[in-house]
């Protein structure tokens, strides 16, 4: 992949997941920016995504740093499920 292939890589972008009904369920937002780890040029991607399955607040946020060759260098993966106390 040449250098200048890489700018079509890098972007944001927010999605929203609605019901049949029209109801707003949840969202997923991505981005994926040019950075530097460990004197190393890189991609970070950041990836979340929150909602409620059966009125249950859950969701998942990904942190990554890519190697330009595409390879995982680094990943934080974090998921969540809140329950209500009895």
């Amino acid at each position: 992949m040449a250098e200048d292939d890489y700018k079509y890589l890098m972007f944001d972008d927010h999605l929203v997941t609605v019901s049949d009904t029209g109801k707003e369920l949840g969202e997923f937002t991505i981005s994926v920016e040019p950075t530097r780890y460990k004197q190393t040029d890189c991609f970070l991607i950041h990836a979340n995504s929150h909602g409620s399955i059966d009125g249950v607040p859950c969701g998942t946020s990904i942190t990554a740093y890519v190697a330009q060759n595409l390879e995982t260098i680094e990943q934080q993966h974090h998921e969540y499920v809140k329950v209500s106390a009895i």
